[in-house]
């Protein structure tokens, strides 16, 4: 093996090195599983059916939860993540989430009232299943699979994967099991999903 040609291998062994270890570090990120990771983003276990009326009997618009009609406009950019993706905006409570495009161009959605970005399940979610303050932690959760192909799962569920997700009342929308509590008589005001592009939003502030 003449100079060149070693050199030429030393080269491909470390950039194969290289992305076995970056593709590693990716599939690393969820393995204690999405049910679990889901009870650390609602700062507790699954609540129970009773535990979810009471709340809901109790929630306050713009206090409790926040209910923007509008998305409105805060230093959230594109060129703060990492990769493309959706990602709850902070500064509105999680109820506004940005689309960061592959060329990092922005997009602006609107979660509906009594809902907030779930950066886990990549949906929106109910405000109790989601402590905003922890979101930004699972920036890199999900996001970094959206891309990889069809054949990739989006989440390690991992069958319940050691959470309490699959418990009745406070399970992620991951698991269907909701328990049945009348929200329609507390968020009868809800609107619909809202979206706008920054262009657009620009535009509307002019």
């Amino acid at each position: 093996m003449n100079s060149a040609s070693y050199h030429y291998w030393i080269l491909s062994v470390i950039c194969f090195s290289i992305l076995k270890t970056v593709k590693g570090q990716q599939d690393q990120q969820q393995s204690s599983g999405a049910f679990a990771q889901l009870d650390q983003l609602r700062g507790r276990t699954a609540l129970s059916a009773a535990e979810i009326r009471t709340l809901v009997a109790n929630a306050k618009p713009n206090v409790t939860y926040p209910a923007y009609k509008t998305i409105p406009k805060t230093s959230f950019t594109c060129n703060n993540v990492k990769q493309a993706g959706f990602y709850a905006d902070p500064d509105t409570g999680c109820q506004a989430y940005r689309r960061c495009e592959p060329g990092m161009a922005m997009a602006s959605y609107l979660c509906p009232a009594g809902t907030i970005w779930n950066n886990i399940a990549l949906t929106c979610d109910y405000w109790w299943n989601v402590q905003c303050s922890k979101s930004a932690q699972f920036f890199d959760y999900s996001n970094p699979r959206i891309y990889r192909g069809p054949n990739v799962r989006l989440l390690d569920d991992n069958g319940n994967g050691g959470g309490s997700g699959s418990s009745a009342g406070g399970s992620s929308v991951l698991s269907g099991s909701y328990a049945t509590v009348n929200l329609e008589s507390a968020y009868s005001n809800s609107n619909s999903d809202s979206y706008a592009s920054d262009q657009e939003q620009d535009s509307s502030q002019l």
